[in-house]
């Protein structure tokens, strides 16, 4: 679990969209002023922690952001952000391993009509050019999934091959659920 607040520049490296943060009234720290609206940066950070003991893992944080919406309400959806760092084989390698992973957990989770859409221009500065890909439940946008771009692998001091998949963890439970049909095994 990271801790749920942040600074602006940590986000600001992302380019993740300031609008609606929830700034603190008295902040405690310099690098605290202000509560998250993603998950992301603090977890690059638990990555790097780990890489200096291991290049081969997976971890995964399920939390809460918070930001304000128009009306002036706050809201505080669950993200859920899945990492896997392996040493460097092929390209594209972490990638199809954690689409393995995140394809496993949705079936598991009964989510219909799973469908991988490559991220093209819709994609953040921070994501590979050819490795990124939304994930869709027939039209409901689920999240993404990509590996960062080797410059930001250089930025953020991460080595080997690492990829990342963000979900909207709210919305994998209102979606409507696939039926399984359980038959008797023949005699």
């Amino acid at each position: 679990y990271n801790y749920p607040l942040t600074n602006p520049a940590a986000e600001e490296l992302y380019g993740i969209n300031s609008s609606g943060v929830m700034k603190l009234v008295n902040p405690v720290a310099d690098h605290q002023t202000q509560m998250r609206t993603a998950l992301l940066p603090h977890f690059v950070q638990t990555i790097k922690n780990n890489q200096k003991i291991t290049f081969e893992f997976r971890v995964f944080e399920l939390g809460r952001i918070y930001y304000k919406v128009n009306d002036g309400k706050t809201t505080e959806p669950h993200k859920l952000i899945v990492g896997l760092s392996t040493e460097k084989t092929q390209l594209g390698d972490a990638f199809f391993q954690l689409k393995s992973h995140v394809f496993n957990l949705l079936i598991r989770l009964q989510i219909p009509d799973i469908r991988w859409e490559p991220l093209g221009e819709q994609r953040s500065k921070y994501q590979h050019q050819h490795i990124a890909a939304a994930i869709y439940s027939n039209d409901h946008l689920l999240g993404t999934i990509f590996s960062f771009s080797p410059e930001y692998m250089d930025k953020l001091g991460l080595k080997e091959d690492v990829c990342l998949a963000e979900l909207d963890f709210d919305k994998m439970f209102v979606l409507e659920k696939l039926d399984y049909v359980y038959k008797e095994p023949p005699k």
